[in-house]
């Protein structure tokens, strides 16, 4: 189980990555996950692909906002710590 939440996360990293050579795309996927419909319900995993998109455009304030609002609703989660970790480096 372990190894699952982990190659989500690098899959979840690698995709970022591979936006950071169209920051079109970065604007339009920040777009996209900022109109997510969220039916009241807040979910990190949106805040933590946010965050991973700003890390993306060196905008490492908005990106800890982001990873704050992600740990705040759900700290235990081990996508979170692993995303906190790479944001703070």
């Amino acid at each position: 189980m372990a190894k699952t939440g982990l190659f989500k996360n690098q899959l979840l990293i690698s995709n970022t990555e591979n936006l950071l050579t169209k920051p079109e795309q970065v604007q339009q996927q920040i777009d996209y996950w900022l109109s997510f419909p969220h039916d009241g319900i807040d979910s990190p995993q949106v805040y933590l692909r946010l965050s991973l998109l700003e890390y993306q455009r060196f905008n490492h304030q908005k990106a800890r906002q982001y990873w704050q609002k992600a740990n705040y609703l759900d700290p235990n989660d081990k996508s979170v710590k692993e995303i906190g970790e790479i944001i703070s480096q």
